[in-house]
């Protein structure tokens, strides 16, 4: 009787022991993962974190330039010319065919910018632009095949931005509209003025 009670308490103490050690070996695996990593698309973030800069660059830019046309101050607006700025009318893919563009005399030197200053920033710029909002300035489509804005893009950084701002008016008589409009980019890391438009050229051909 005494070795059948032995045996039975070796059995158990050794079912004891292999319990044990099979419980110790389960805490030490790791948990399984319920997720799968997060995957990030860097290229993406990186497009999209570039826009973002672009866009709070130009309207910081834009800001300073609203208030430099308030205060009429051609040393502080020149600042943010891009020379030679394009004052040409905007000039289609057809106009350039027949051959009826010259962008080299529409352009407008740093040299005689101060000539031409009150032709671009005229009455009715200085009045409309310190009020501008954000619903009036629009991006260019990057891809948009019109010889006016591809050369005007060739003085950009690279994937820069561009940007117009567009304002539409009635003229003093009352009997017709006018208006004129504005493409910035970004050179050298700051946005600039590439050239202004309106209804009547600044520089004839």
């Amino acid at each position: 009787m005494m070795k059948t009670t032995t045996h039975i308490s070796f059995c158990l103490l050794v079912l004891l022991i292999a319990c044990n050690n099979n419980s110790s070996r389960q805490e030490k695996l790791p948990a399984p993962s319920s997720t799968l990593p997060e995957y990030t698309d860097t290229l993406t973030r990186a497009a999209d974190t570039t826009g973002t800069s672009d866009e709070q660059n130009f309207l910081t830019t834009f800001t300073a330039f609203q208030a430099a046309v308030k205060t009429n101050s051609v040393h502080d607006i020149t600042s943010f010319i891009h020379f030679p700025i394009q004052t040409g009318m905007q000039w289609t893919n057809a106009d350039v065919q027949a051959g009826k563009v010259n962008k080299l005399a529409t352009a407008v030197s740093s040299e005689a910018f101060t000539k031409y200053y009150h032709d671009i920033f005229h009455d009715a710029v200085r009045r409309i632009i310190p009020q501008a909002t954000s619903d009036e300035l629009h991006e260019i489509d990057k891809n948009i095949n019109e010889d006016y804005y591809i050369s005007l893009r060739q003085a950009v950084d690279k994937n820069s931005r561009m940007y117009e701002v567009y304002e539409q008016y009635p003229e003093p008589n009352g009997t017709a509209d006018s208006f004129f409009g504005f493409i910035f980019g970004r050179v050298q890391g700051k946005y600039k003025v590439l050239a202004y438009y309106g209804k009547w050229p600044v520089k004839t051909q």
